[in-house]
């Protein structure tokens, strides 16, 4: 009768954490849920879609127009917005559309093809300029918040970490880039990335596909095979490499946005020092035998 008591006691008790538990999570929870919902709405009204029409011609020569459509940041009170290049590149018109509905024309102030980024104008009153933040501060697993407008009034919002800092592949490497492991949906490139404080911290560049290789050796049939390889190759690997699922998403660093952004403010471009050599491989021999004979005769 006593053990019975007793164990009647212990899954009392334990009831009663777990409860406990329980409530005390789901109030850390709505708290948290809280807190998001809080810093999205403070930085939304900042987020901008960004409309840029294009004027081609096509085979016949008939003039077409398309549009490209992206989102931006507001960077200050003056009207000043960051996005990317791609977003507005070869544009005749461009429109802004601001959180509230409000539309305006915009005129390009300066682009920097090195860095991608762009900046733009509009004539507008009573708008929300972002809080920057400090991206040096940024290490892997820092929370972000990815915020872009495109394509509708509401904006789109994804949460993630920073997975490290690097180069983004086949750009200049003017800077390191964030990586952000989070979900970056179409029509988000120049939108914004943000911090736990709301503050910037970044700009949406740029989203790769991880390439993938795939073995189809035993996959084709001989006959197969002898049509696509040649006769010396019938018996090596066929691997087909392409564009997967998995992608790498790429944010500028806000600290070196804002020194290319007030350089495009107030000048309208960017000037870059350049070296004037570079670098190639040697393969005419006599000259790798000249060398060496230099190299001998400064080492004495």
């Amino acid at each position: 009768m006593k053990l019975r008591t007793n164990f009647i006691f212990i899954i009392t008790i334990t009831i009663s954490m777990l409860y406990n538990y329980s409530s005390e999570a789901g109030t850390v929870l709505r708290s948290m849920e809280n807190e998001f919902i809080k810093l999205i709405s403070n930085i939304s009204p900042s987020v901008v879609e960004i409309s840029a029409t294009r004027h081609s011609r096509s085979l016949r020569g008939e003039r077409m127009a398309s549009e490209n459509i992206g989102s931006g940041v507001i960077y200050d009170e003056n009207g000043h917005i960051i996005t990317t290049e791609s977003v507005i590149i070869g544009s005749r018109k461009i429109e802004v559309r601001l959180s509230d509905g409000r539309t305006y024309d915009a005129k390009v102030v300066g682009t920097d093809t090195g860095s991608g980024i762009a900046v733009i104008k509009i004539n507008a009153d009573d708008i929300n300029a972002v809080t920057i933040g400090n991206s040096d501060k940024l290490l892997p697993g820092s929370w972000v918040i990815t915020i872009g407008r495109s394509y509708g009034e509401l904006p789109t919002i994804s949460f993630g970490i920073v997975s490290g800092l690097e180069a983004i592949p086949n750009r200049p490497a003017y800077y390191e880039a964030i990586r952000i492991d989070a979900n970056i949906s179409p029509g988000n490139s120049g939108g914004a990335v943000v911090d736990m404080d709301g503050n910037l911290i970044g700009i949406i560049a740029a989203t790769i596909a991880e390439p993938r290789t795939l073995d189809f050796s035993k996959t084709f049939p001989g006959i197969i095979r002898e049509r696509i390889l040649p006769e010396d190759k019938y018996n090596e690997k066929l691997e087909v490499t392409f564009l997967g699922h998995g992608k790498q998403n790429f944010a500028i660093p806000i600290n070196y946005v804002r020194k290319v952004a007030d350089d495009l403010i107030k000048y309208g471009k960017i000037d870059r020092g350049w070296l004037g050599v570079y670098i190639e491989t040697i393969r005419d021999e006599r000259i790798k035998k000249s060398w060496h004979g230099i190299n001998r005769r400064s080492n004495r």
